[in-house]
């Protein structure tokens, strides 16, 4: 008598799929991507997770929500999150690769591959640093010492022009718009002087005006910098007295033609004391 034995030998196989494969996220965010496992055998099965990291992105912190899918049925499926952290120093020109894989507790030659990217956004971000100039008078010069630093994580370079009621006649069309470096990503920064002169008629006030900051690359404007200056009242005025012949006797008021010129830079009023 014969007798014929059969044994099903079960097959595994494990498949991963993404609703999205690649993401951007800024400097410090952390980027979340939802990943199905599908036991694609014919029994239950456990499944393995490891993660696959790219050469140069150690700086790159990554980590799945779990990494062993237990008993998981034929033809069903799990859901699991990836966790990318982007660097804090990354600049917008870094990107990173990462492989997710899941291999079959059971028989290492059932393995899928997942390839997720994730790119850094540009960020612009910069600080601007003026100096106060003293009070002034008219047909003073001076100049506003001006720092600008690049904390944003691309080479920017920066323009600064007229912002809004910078006084006429100022001498500020002859020294703007000025435009910086290429500075470099995160502190790159340069320090320049705008001069000014302040018009001998111009009358006594406080001058607040501002400039703007604008990316040279795009001229999106990124900063509002505020300026103030006190032009300061001053009295000056010139008295002539025109000499004439004038005879009388004792007691005779006698005029003399006198001509007062105001030099100041405000309307005056001006009182004679003999």
């Amino acid at each position: 008598m014969t007798v014929n034995t059969s044994v099903r030998l079960p097959i595994r196989d494990v498949a991963l799929t993404t609703p999205g494969d690649s993401m951007s996220g800024n400097p410090g965010s952390v980027l979340t991507y939802t990943i199905s496992v599908m036991n694609m055998g014919t029994d239950p099965d456990d499944f393995n997770m490891a993660i696959e990291v790219c050469e140069g992105c150690n700086s790159w912190v990554v980590s799945l929500s779990k990494y062993l899918i237990k008993d998981l049925n034929s033809g069903n499926s799990e859901d699991i999150q990836f966790f990318v952290e982007v660097p804090s120093s990354a600049r917008d020109t870094d990107s990173a690769i990462f492989g997710v894989t899941a291999e079959s507790h059971d028989d290492s030659e059932a393995f899928a591959k997942l390839d997720i990217t994730s790119i850094v956004n540009t960020v612009f971000d910069q600080s601007v640093i003026i100096t106060e100039v003293p009070i002034m008078y008219p047909g003073d010069s001076n100049q506003f010492s001006i720092s600008v630093t690049n904390q944003g994580n691309s080479y920017e370079a920066y323009k600064i022009t007229e912002g809004n009621n910078v006084p006429s006649g100022w001498s500020f069309e002859s020294t703007l718009p000025f435009e910086t470096q290429n500075l470099e990503p995160y502190g790159g920064t340069e320090t320049f002087t705008i001069p000014f002169e302040i018009p001998d008629a111009e009358n006594p006030g406080y001058y607040n005006f501002t400039m703007f900051v604008k990316l040279s690359s795009s001229g999106l404007k990124v900063a509002t910098v505020e300026f103030s200056v006190k032009v300061e009242y001053y009295a000056d005025f010139d008295i002539d007295v025109f000499p004439t012949q004038s005879v009388g006797d004792p007691g005779f008021t006698h005029s003399l033609p006198v001509t007062i010129t105001n030099n100041a830079n405000a309307n005056e009023e001006i009182d004679f004391i003999v």
